[in-house]
Formats: structure tokens, C-alpha cells, sequence
């Protein structure tokens, strides 16, 4: 079988532990190419990884290569959707770090010329590729499981984090400053006013993990009722899930050492609640409890068999250049979680300034 031929924009900190690393562990794919702007780096990481070639900027790579299956894209927030605009206006498949741009506009915009050039474009939401995950969706969608247990009354998506990495992370690191900032797409929306810009790119950055969640477990019927983003510790969000049923968001920062991710959908009768770790930290696992109160109904306990989320997805953006069709986390699907996180703060801004 002739291997894919993979390309990789940026090798820094979460390119390599979050990336590199899951897919040269797959032996159908070959990594081509390699874009990374720190020379030292650039020279470490081709060695430890076999790339055939490697450039200083993402344009050099597109000139010099025509025959990649694939370009993983892993760079700074801002500088992510321009780059992936450049690769997908160019014909190429594209899988991208989340978020998928600063702004919905600009995600608008990569998904139209992803789709209008008909090539692949996907984004890295990893969380969704846990098998608990989809143990946990299978369970929520089954009605013969689930008739006993009343009417959904709320849904919980929370999360306080502090680090979600390893003390001590296996990757390459040198002295170099990483420097570049360019191509740049601006970092917030043009309605929004400047002193919000710093907090909504955290925001976005970090809890579109729990839109993006939220969203695969209940889908799009979803409005935003009040935002509470003014707080430096924890902000709340109440959306509306099918008009009447209540979806807190609670999310903010813990202590340095500390995580305390979970989803959480009650019922008139029982819960179901999903435990998130920190996906990066190895060792550590999802697991959910489906708990029931009716007589007689035990409760469901699953853990994950110890498969890494970050390895599944990247087996997921192979099969997707296989069979040509993206799976999951298709940008066209992505791009509703961007209107979803703009909304919120809009209605924050408005409630601000009333």
C-alpha cells in the first residue's frame, strides 16, 4: 500500500507531544515535509522524525511541494487560519489545531474555500475521539436505556483546570525565541472593542472544548440566555437547550496542579456524567457513571481501555485522506461552535452595557 505523504506546519511544544509524536506511530503515512521557522528546532526535529525535507516558512513548502496528502497545521492561535487558508485555496487536505480561526467570520471564510477547491478540512477537537466519549453519546441516544429515567432537567458542562501537562514533557526544546508572528488574521471579532480581546482569546481557546462537547451530545438546538465572562476566577453561561432545558457552563482556573473537567446531563431519575482528564497527561483516563435511581436499574460504570485521544485522532485524519471524506470534526461542523462561543459574548457585552 503506498504511504500517505504528510507535510507539518510548526513543531513546538503541543506540535510535538499533541501531534508528531500519534501520527509517526502510524505506518501507512511518511512525513514529507516540514515547515518551522527555528533553525535549531527544525534540524532536531527532521532527525528525530526521518523528514525527507524541511523549510523555514509554510510558503516555501508550498511552493516546493505538490504531492502531500496531508498538512497538519499546529502554530500560534492567530496565525493557524491564515496558514490554513493558504494550504486549502492551494488544493490540499487540512487538519488544524482548534481553534479553527479567532473569529466566525474567519471561519466562514476557510470553510468556503475548503469547500468551493473540494478538499478535505478538519479540526482538532481530540476529546471527541475518546472511546468513552462515544460509549457515553451511544448511551445518551439509546431511548430503551433511558425511557425509564423521566425528562432531561439540566445539562452541566464545567471545568476548572490549572495544568494540563506534564511536569516533565518528553519533546524537544532550545534556546531559540519563537519569534514569528506572521501571516496574522486579527484576534477577535470587529464588533468587539479592544479591552476584551485578551479574555476572548483565553476563552476561546480553552472552554470551545466544552461548546464543542456540549454541542456533539446535544447538537445545535442551543440559545444563549445570559454570560457572566467578567469574572477573573469563573465564568458562567446559561444557554437553552431546546428552549426550556437549562446548560450551565461553568469554567475558569483551579489551583496549579488541579482539574476538574466533567459533563454532566441530569434526568428526572439518575445522571449521566462524564470525567475529563487532562488530555495530555499520560496515565490518566475518561470514565463516566450513568447513575440510576430507579428500582432495580443498576448503575453503568466505563472506563477507557488506556487508548490515547490524541493517537485516535490522528488515526481518524489518516482514515478520513483514505476513504477522501472527513469522519468527524468536518470544518463546516466546527464552524457552528465558533457562531455558538460569538454569541455568548455578545450577550455578555450587551448585558455589560445595560
Amino acid at each position: 500500500m503506498k504511504k500517505l505523504k504528510l507535510a507539518f506546519i510548526g513543531a513546538g511544544f503541543n506540535g510535538q507531544i499533541g501531534h508528531l509524536k500519534p501520527f509517526s506511530k502510524i505506518k501507512n503515512c511518511e512525513f514529507t515535509a516540514l515547515a518551522e521557522d527555528r533553525d535549531k528546532l527544525r534540524t532536531l526535529i527532521k532527525k528525530k522524525y526521518n523528514f525527507k525535507r524541511t523549510y523555514k516558512t509554510h510558503y516555501e513548502l508550498l511552493e516546493k511541494e505538490k504531492e502531500i496528502d496531508g498538512v497538519i497545521i499546529v502554530t500560534k492561535r492567530n496565525m493557524t487560519a491564515p496558514i490554513a487558508y493558504d494550504f486549502l485555496k492551494n488544493n490540499f487536505n487540512v487538519f488544524t489545531e482548534k481553534p479553527m480561526a479567532s473569529t466566525y467570520a474567519q471561519a466562514k471564510k476557510l470553510v468556503k474555500v475548503s469547500k468551493n477547491k473540494k478538499v478535505l478540512y478538519k479540526v482538532g477537537y481530540n476529546k471527541i475521539f475518546d472511546p468513552v466519549v462515544w460509549k457515553a453519546k451511544k448511551l445518551f441516544d439509546d431511548k430503551k436505556i433511558t425511557k425509564d429515567l423521566g425528562k432531561i432537567i439540566m445539562i452541566k458542562s464545567h471545568r476548572l483546570s490549572g495544568s494540563g501537562y506534564p511536569k516533565k514533557p518528553n519533546y524537544i526544546a532550545t534556546n531559540e525565541k519563537n519569534i514569528k508572528s506572521e501571516p496574522s488574521w486579527p484576534f477577535a471579532p470587529s464588533w468587539m472593542k479592544k479591552k476584551y480581546f485578551k479574555d476572548y482569546e483565553k476563552y476561546l481557546n480553552l472552554y470551545s472544548h466544552n461548546i464543542n462537547m456540549i454541542r456533539f451530545f446535544l447538537g445545535d438546538k442551543l440559545t444563549v440566555k445570559s454570560a457572566n465572562l467578567d469574572d477573573n476566577y469563573i465564568s458562567s453561561v446559561l444557554l437553552n437547550y431546546k428552549k426550556s432545558i437549562p446548560v450551565l457552563l461553568t469554567t475558569g482556573f483551579f489551583t496549579k496542579d488541579g482539574w476538574d473537567d466533567y459533563l454532566q446531563i441530569f434526568y428526572e431519575k439518575g445522571y449521566l456524567k462524564i470525567n475529563f482528564p487532562p488530555q495530555h497527561i499520560a496515565g490518566k483516563f475518561t470514565n463516566f457513571l450513568f447513575h440510576r435511581t430507579n428500582a432495580g436499574k443498576k448503575n453503568i460504570v466505563y472506563k477507557s481501555n488506556k487508548t490515547w485521544c490524541f493517537d485516535l485522532q490522528a488515526k481518524s485524519f489518516i482514515k478520513d485522506l483514505e476513504l477522501n471524506k472527513i469522519t468527524h470534526n468536518e470544518g463546516s461542523d466546527i464552524l457552528k461552535d465558533m457562531l455558538l462561543v460569538e454569541n455568548i459574548w455578545k450577550k455578555f457585552i450587551y448585558e455589560q452595557s445595560r
